[in-house]
């Protein structure tokens, strides 16, 4: 399947144990999505 999209993750807040769970889960995901060409974070 070819690529055709990005990604932009976007969090507020600081570091704690439950955003950074967070992101991990939704990056992991992301990462296994054939559509998702790059992925940006703020």
């Amino acid at each position: 399947m070819k690529k055709s999209g990005n990604l932009l993750y976007a969090q507020s807040g600081g570091p704690t144990a439950v955003i950074n769970s967070s992101v991990q889960g939704a990056l992991e995901t992301a990462c296994k999505c054939p559509q998702i060409e790059h992925i940006y974070a703020a």
